[in-house]
């Protein structure tokens, strides 16, 4: 049993010993970022087994005593999640929930970022939770993302578009400081605005005088009474007083233009008109001529500008055009209650609107009853180039006030522009700001999920590799992590990205100080159990003597 006391008592200050490694470990890491913290487990482990002698000298089986000592193995807890704590450089990301960066090694033949990586091989992927990136420079001027330790940040490249295509090859994120986002043509537009109620409608039978001579060359008043039957068109049917004559002549369709001047007829300001005159004023008939534009009514415009680009045909390079951008006036006309027409007008000389005004109806409620969907406009420009526009209305509203309210004015169009700045959002992409406003994605991040992440590898305080009993990785989205399907939909997941942010480290001095505390106590006890043995076998010896 003396022998049995001294294995016991070695083994467990061999173990304590490791256990106060492990805790120096941890203190020494308690800011480190994205570090999990090592715990030490002891187990009891059999030495060896003696056999008991029987009371006449002869050992007997099965009597045996037990020899225990301790063993300490090492778990470190990947899964426990860290404080997230914000920080001032863009350039850090944290995970607020499951999930590890998808990192490499760079290409040791070149020294350089590697142009794909495959993570079926394992040995040139690992996995971190510590978003403390920096940039080296590439050789295209990029600026790659790395960890502290080197390793290139992994994630999926979008196209020109901006689409990403998730599952795809990973390859190693980078700035993009001279990329240029090509110009993108007008195709789709949406008002969001109030059109006032309180507006004075234009006259629906609008009139005008004119002096005509009858018979007998004398002056008499022609009136010329304008009845609208449509947004542009209206009748003008002239008339005399009938006590001196009549007209014999039908009405005038004419046609007026987004600005309100007439377009049909050609000669508005000398129409004919046939007139019987009586007995009284020469009792014979007349053409005289009137001035249609002299007597046309007046249109109370509410105005709003819509910046659009053209799509032009493109010719053979080097002489590509590029679309330009032009400026659309909508111009609101009240026609009666809650009643309305859109003109739509261009002041580009030269520019030819090829969509007629559109009538515009309100609910008593001031919500939008027509058009319920999105109107097609059609332009020709000046320079020849086109634009059809899908325009949405359906967010106008008609409320108490004079003038129109214009909260925003959106457009789907673009003048060519080059990139700004590049941050990533809470879903991982990496979005580019441009020069002309518009914003594209670049790169999105995966996450690395495995069915057993604290079987993963260490091979550094915040670096693991998988391992036979982690399981392979599942590389998805963020938003695809603990997702579920409920009655057919899928459910956002429970993990998110947090930008200029990091998971600090899980070691907590205070809990390290309690387990130190507990290690050197029993390791002094150890040790004088140790002690008191030899103190025994010592004096086994001397009465030997």
């Amino acid at each position: 049993m003396v022998w049995g006391a001294f294995t016991n008592a070695s083994s467990a200050m061999m173990a304590m010993s490791y256990d106060l490694g492990t805790i120096s470990q941890n203190v020494a890491n308690v800011n480190t970022t994205g570090y999990k913290d090592t715990e030490t487990l002891f187990r009891t482990q059999l030495s060896e087994t003696l056999a008991s002698p029987s009371s006449d000298g002869t050992s007997r089986s099965g009597m045996g005593t037990s020899i225990f000592g301790v063993g300490a193995v090492s778990r470190t807890d990947i899964t426990n999640q860290g404080v997230i704590t914000p920080t001032s450089n863009a350039n850090d990301l944290a995970i607020d929930g499951n999930g590890f960066f998808v990192v490499a090694q760079p290409d040791f033949t070149t020294g350089g970022a590697p142009a794909t990586v495959s993570i079926s091989d394992p040995s040139k992927v690992s996995y971190t939770r510590a978003g403390d990136f920096s940039q080296v420079a590439g050789a295209g001027g990029q600026g790659y993302y790395v960890t502290q330790t080197g390793q290139y940040v992994l994630g999926w490249m979008a196209d020109s578009t901006g689409t990403i295509t998730p599952g795809g090859a990973l390859t190693p994120v980078y700035t993009m400081p001279t990329t240029v986002m090509a110009p993108v043509p007008t195709t789709t537009a949406s008002i969001l605005a109030n059109i006032p109620s309180d507006v004075t409608p234009t006259p629906s039978n609008p009139t005008g005088t004119s002096t005509v001579a009858d018979g007998n060359g004398a002056n008499q008043t022609m009136t010329m009474t304008w009845t609208r039957t449509g947004g542009d068109t209206w009748t003008v049917t002239p008339s005399v007083d009938p006590s001196v004559g009549s007209v014999t002549s039908g009405a005038i369709s004419v046609t007026l233009d987004s600005n309100g001047n007439i377009v049909s007829p050609t000669t508005p300001g000398a129409q004919a008109v046939s007139v019987a005159w009586g007995a009284a004023n020469g009792n014979s008939t007349t053409t005289p001529t009137i001035n249609l534009s002299a007597s046309k009514p007046t249109l109370n415009f509410q105005t709003m500008s819509l910046n659009i680009y053209d799509a032009p045909v493109q010719p053979a390079a080097p002489a590509a055009q590029l679309p330009e951008e032009h400026s659309l006036q909508l111009e609101f006309e009240c026609s009666g209650t809650d009643q309305w027409y859109l003109h739509f007008n261009s002041s580009e000389v030269g520019a030819t609107v090829n969509t007629a005004s559109i009538p515009v109806t309100f609910n008593a409620d001031g919500t939008l009853a027509t058009p319920a969907t999105a109107t097609p406009v059609s332009v020709t420009w000046a320079d020849g180039q086109t634009s059809n526009v899908s325009l949405d209305l359906t967010k106008l509203t008609q409320l108490a006030g004079t003038q129109i309210q214009i909260n925003s004015i959106t457009q789907n169009g673009a003048a060519s522009g080059t990139i700004v700045s590049q941050q990533f959002n809470s879903v991982g992409q990496m979005v580019g700001s441009f020069s002309n406003g518009q914003s594209r994605v670049l790169f999105q991040l995966p996450v690395a999920t495995f069915v057993s992440e604290n079987s993963l590898a260490p091979i550094s305080g915040t670096l693991f590799q998988q391992t036979q009993a982690s399981g392979p990785p599942t590389i998805q989205t963020i938003d695809q992590v603990g997702a579920n399907t409920i009655g057919g939909s899928v459910t956002s997941g429970t993990s998110m990205f947090v930008p200029s942010a990091l998971e600090t480290s899980t070691a907590d001095v205070g809990t390290e100080f309690t387990r130190m505390i507990i290690a050197q106590k029993a390791y002094s006890t150890n040790s004088a159990v140790f002690k008191v043995t030899d103190e025994m076998l010592t004096t086994v010896r001397d009465l030997q003597t």
